[in-house]
C-alpha cells in the first residue's frame, strides 16, 4: 500500500509531467509575441476588464446519484475597453482559473485547439449587437490556464464598450478541488500580452469546511457546541438571512434558547428560535462570502448530547445556500471509552509495515483534532522505542475534504520505557468513523512472538488493546522434497516443510500457497483427498494454471514459527520437468512478500550397464533347505548400483529346469528333485547366471 505521505511525495513529480507535455503542446498552439508597451492598466492594452454571470455561479462536481455529477455551465459575460485600438486578425485571449473545462472535452484535463460553437458567443459594442470575431477557439495561456482565443474579424476604436457573452460552454472546477475564495480572470492580446486581471465569485452549494464540535462528547451531558465554516455567499441580517443548525434525533434542545447564550465570530446573535430539533439564527451583523464564521453555543444553553453512543449528524444550512453542510460528531459513553467502541465493530490492529514501522489504525469513535493526545504502551518490561526518537519520526495520515493528508507529531514524551504520548499536529482533523492512523520507528526489540499493544487518546481514555506480532520477515527453513527427481518422471509424491513466520488459523481459512515452476506438470483439478497439511486431510486446495499458485487450505490452528508439513501424493499426478534446477516458493495466505524459495535439481533417470546376481552357486537339499532368495544389482551409468531384484524393476527370472528348480517372479529358488539346473536373471539386454 502506498501512504498518503508517498503520494504527496511523488505528487510534484506528476505535476512537472503533466505540464511539460502541455508545454510541449503550447509550443504549437500558441505563438506569443514578444510583449508590447500598452497604454491601458497595468501596460495592457485594455483600460477596463470585469466578469460577470447571468446567475449565481457554482462549483461543480455535486453527486446526482448513478454515477452522475453537477456540470455548472454558467452564461458568462466577458466585459472589456480597449485602451487602444485593437486591430482585425488580432486574437483576444481570455485566460480562465485552473481545472475550467468545457462541454464536449472527454478529457479530463483542458484541450487546446477546440472550435468554440458559434451559437454559443454572442457579442456586442456599445450596447449594440455587433459581430466582432471570426473564429474562437479553446487554448492554453503561456502559464498552461485554459483560456479562450477570439480572432477579430474588425478593428475595435479605442475606449469602445464590449462585452462577450458565452453560454452553454465553459464548466466551472469541481469543488473537490478547489479551495473557496474569488477566482481570477485575465484579459490580452497578441499583440500585447500584458494580462489585465479581473475577479469573480464561483461558490460552493453549501458552506465550506464545516466543522461541528461539542466541548464534551459524553452521552446525556449538557454542553456548548461549536460550529466553524467558510461563508460562501453573504449572509445578511439586512436581507432577513438565517442559518439553521439542525440536531440529530434523540438529542434534548430546550424549549427556547437565549439569544444572549449563542454568538457567532464573538457576537450574540440577533435572534435564536428552536423548532423542534432545529435551532434557527439570525445574525446581528451580515458574514461577508469567503471570511471566516464560529458559532458558540454556550453550555448553559443546556443542549444535552444523544443518550446513546454512536455516529450523529448535525447539519448547518443557510438562506441563501441551495445545499446544507452535514458532518459527524462521535458520542462516547459518559463512563469513557477506547478507540475501539466504535459502532463498526473495527478492534484495531498493529503491524510492521514494509518500510519497518510500527503501523497502527483505528477506526475513530468520535472526533479527534488538533492538540489532542495519543499515548501508546507495550507490555511491561519492553522497549517501545529509545530515546532518540523525535517527533518527525511519527507519520500520521488522514483524510481532510477529499484529499490525504500527512504529518508528524506536534511533540512527543516519553512517559516510561514502556509508554511513548504524542500530540496531534495544527492541522490534524479526524471524523468519527474514519481512521487514526500512524506508524512509530520499530524499536520494538524483542524475540519473536505476540504482544499486547494499549492504545488511548486524550478522548478515549480507555485501553485499546491490539497483538503486535514479531516474527521473521519471511517463511523460515523451507524445504522441498521430490518422491522421485528424475526428469519427466510421472505420479511423483513432493513433502513441502518449513516453519510459518505467522501463526495461521483454521477458523479464519487461512491458507499456504506453494508456487510452482511452471514446467512441472500440475492437474488443474487436484482432490483434497491427495493432500494433507500436518498429515491432517486439507479442507481445500486450488491450483492456478496462469500464476502455477497451489492454495491450500489449513485444518488445524499452526501457531508462529510451528511446523507445517504439506504432502501430495502421487496420486495427485505430478510429472517432474526437463532436466535443470527449479525453484520452489511458499508463503501464508496472500502474503507473497513473506515468500521463501527453495530448489530442486532434476536429471536424467541413468540406464542399466550391466547386471549382476547373488550368489553365483545355490547348493539346496532336499529335506532341508529347499528355497533361496536371490539378490539382483544393476550396474547404472552414473557409476552407481541399484536392487532390481523385485520384478518390478524389469527384471526376469528363468529356471533351466523347472523338474529341478523353479524360480518366481522375485528371485526366490524352489528345489524340486535332485539334480543340477542354471537360472538366468535378465534386466533389459543385460544377464547373468546362478547355478543351482
Amino acid at each position: 500500500m502506498v501512504s498518503a505521505w508517498l503520494q504527496k511525495k511523488l505528487m510534484p513529480l506528476r505535476i512537472v509531467m503533466t505540464y511539460a507535455l502541455i508545454a510541449a503542446l503550447l509550443a504549437l498552439v500558441w505563438d506569443a509575441p514578444a510583449r508590447a508597451s500598452g497604454s491601458g492598466l497595468s501596460g495592457s492594452s485594455f483600460n477596463q476588464f470585469s466578469v460577470t454571470a447571468e446567475d449565481t455561479v457554482y462549483y461543480s462536481g455535486y453527486w446526482l446519484g448513478s454515477g452522475n455529477y453537477t456540470k455548472e455551465t454558467p452564461v458568462y459575460h466577458f466585459a472589456f475597453s480597449p485602451a487602444e485600438e485593437l486591430q482585425a486578425g488580432d486574437t483576444i485571449q481570455v485566460q480562465l482559473p485552473y481545472q475550467y473545462n468545457f462541454l464536449g472535452n472527454s478529457g479530463f484535463f483542458w484541450s487546446p485547439n477546440v472550435t468554440v460553437p458559434g451559437a454559443s458567443v454572442n457579442s456586442t459594442v456599445g450596447g449594440a449587437p455587433d459581430s466582432l470575431f471570426d473564429a474562437v477557439t479553446t487554448q492554453l495561456s503561456p502559464d498552461w490556464h485554459p483560456a479562450l482565443a477570439f480572432r477579430l474579424s474588425k478593428n475595435v476604436p479605442a475606449g469602445a464598450s464590449v462585452d462577450i457573452r458565452l453560454a452553454n460552454f465553459l464548466i466551472t472546477p469541481d469543488y473537490h478541488h478547489r479551495s473557496p475564495g474569488l477566482e481570477e480572470f485575465a484579459i490580452a492580446t497578441s499583440s500585447n500580452t500584458a494580462p489585465l486581471t479581473a475577479q469573480h465569485s464561483i461558490y460552493m452549494r453549501s458552506v465550506a469546511n464545516y466543522y461541528p464540535d461539542a466541548d464534551t462528547y459524553a452521552t446525556a451531558t449538557a454542553t456548548g457546541y461549536h460550529f466553524k465554516f467558510t461563508v460562501m455567499q453573504k449572509i445578511d441580517p439586512a436581507d432577513n438571512a438565517r442559518i439553521t443548525i439542525t440536531f440529530p434525533q434523540g438529542m434534548s434542545l430546550p424549549a427556547s434558547i437565549g439569544a444572549s447564550s449563542v454568538k457567532i465570530n464573538g457576537t450574540a446573535v440577533s435572534s435564536a428560535v428552536v423548532n423542534g430539533n432545529q435551532l434557527i439564527l439570525q445574525p446581528s451583523v451580515a458574514l461577508q462570502s469567503y471570511s471566516g464564521a464560529a458559532i458558540d453555543i454556550d453550555a448553559s444553553a443546556q443542549i444535552k448530547n444523544p443518550a446513546s453512543p454512536g455516529y450523529y449528524d448535525f447539519v448547518l444550512s443557510t438562506g441563501v445556500d441551495p445545499l446544507p453542510a452535514t458532518r459527524r460528531i462521535g458520542i462516547i459513553s459518559a463512563s469513557g471509552a477506547s478507540l475501539a467502541d466504535n459502532p463498526s465493530g473495527d478492534k484495531g490492529y498493529v503491524s510492521v509495515a514494509q518500510n519497518g514501522n510500527l503501523r497502527f489504525m483505528f477506526a475513530s469513535p468520535t472526533i479527534l483534532k488538533a492538540g489532542d493526545t495519543v499515548t501508546v504502551t507495550s507490555p511491561p518490561g519492553t522497549l517501545l522505542a529509545d530515546p532518540s526518537v523525535s517527533p518527525g519520526d511519527i507519520r500520521l495520515d488522514w483524510p481532510s475534504e477529499g484529499l490525504e493528508l500527512d504529518g508528524t507529531a506536534a511533540s512527543i514524551t516519553r512517559l516510561a520505557d514502556n509508554q511513548l504520548q504524542f500530540v496531534l499536529p495544527s492541522n490534524y482533523y479526524l471524523d468519527p468513523d474514519y481512521h487514526l492512523v500512524f506508524e512509530l520507528p520499530n524499536r520494538f526489540d524483542q524475540k519473536y512472538g505476540t504482544y499486547d499493544m494499549q492504545v488511548t487518546t486524550s478522548r478515549t481514555t480507555k485501553h485499546a488493546t491490539v497483538q503486535l506480532l514479531i516474527a521473521p520477515p519471511i517463511v523460515q527453513n523451507f524445504t522441498v522434497t521430490a518422491g522421485v527427481k528424475w526428469a519427466g518422471a510421472s505420479q511423483v509424491p513432493y513433502t513441502f516443510h518449513f516453519q510459518t513466520n505467522v501463526p495461521l488459523s483454521a477458523d479464519d481459512r487461512n491458507t499456504v500457497t506453494i508456487v510452482f515452476p511452471p514446467q512441472i506438470a500440475v492437474p488443474p483439478g487436484i482432490s483434497p483427498s491427495f493432500v494433507t497439511v500436518n498429515g491432517l486431510p486439507a479442507p481445500s486446495v486450488s491450483y492456478s494454471g496462469f500464476t502455477h499458485n497451489l492454495t491450500v487450505g489449513i485444518p488445524k490452528d499452526i501457531p508462529l514459527l510451528g511446523d507445517v508439513t504439506v504432502a501430495i501424493s502421487g496420486n495427485a499426478g505430478l510429472t517432474n520437468p526437463v532436466p535443470g534446477t527449479y525453484s520452489f516458493s511458499v508463503f501464508p495466505n496472500w502474503d507473497d512478500y513473506m515468500k521463501a524459495q527453495a530448489s530442486i535439481e532434476y536429471g536424467t533417470e541413468p540406464v542399466v550397464t550391466g547386471i549382476s546376481a547373488a550368489p553365483k552357486e545355490v547348493r539346496l537339499k532336499l529335506g532341508g533347505t529347499v528355497i533361496q532368495q536371490l539378490q539382483a544389482t544393476a550396474r547404472l551409468s552414473d557409476g552407481t548400483a541399484k536392487d532390481v531384484t523385485a520384478a518390478t524393476y524389469g527384471t526376469l527370472y528363468s529356471s533351466s529346469d523347472a523338474n529341478v528348480a523353479i524360480v518366481t517372479a522375485d528371485g526366490l529358488i524352489q528345489a524340486k528333485r535332485e539334480g543340477q539346473a542354471t537360472v538366468t536373471v535378465t534386466n533389459g539386454s543385460y544377464s547373468d547366471t546362478v547355478r543351482v
